[in-house]
């Protein structure tokens, strides 16, 4: 038997990498604007700086970061990745929905099980009175 493509033993993505991406992450928990400024104008995570930007969003959904999403996305964050819509739609802020609609989120976009996101949101009990007032 052959040994293996040493290019199979090393890790694809670096250390450094995980280390930007993860103080990104938490600097957009926090809303830390001074670390997210810092890291996003130093890049060195080997990732695009839109790719960059974009792993951003997640955390900052999640900790309703409203603040962090707008900047992320007017610096170049995509508003149409696959996990951001996800992400977006199962968390139902209408804040951040406008934010991403404004940058040119899709809502038609199939996401959940072939439905659409617009679909998934209006469906939802927790953001289906919000957009009805």
């Amino acid at each position: 038997m052959d040994p293996p493509d040493p290019q199979y033993l090393r890790p694809s993505i670096s250390a450094e990498t995980h280390v930007s991406r993860g103080d990104l992450a938490s600097a957009c928990r926090s809303g830390d604007f001074a670390k997210i400024k810092k890291l996003a104008t130093r890049n060195n995570s080997g990732q695009s700086l839109t790719d960059y930007l974009t792993y951003g969003l997640v955390p900052a959904f999640s900790a309703n970061q409203i603040g962090v999403v707008r900047y992320l996305l007017d610096h170049g964050a995509d508003p149409n990745d696959r996990i951001v819509t996800i992400m977006a739609a199962r968390g139902c802020s209408l804040p951040i929905f406008e934010a991403l609609l404004k940058k040119g989120w899709n809502i038609n976009v199939l996401v959940l099980r072939g439905v659409s996101t617009l679909s998934y949101v209006t469906s939802s009990s927790s953001i289906t009175l919000p957009i009805c007032d």
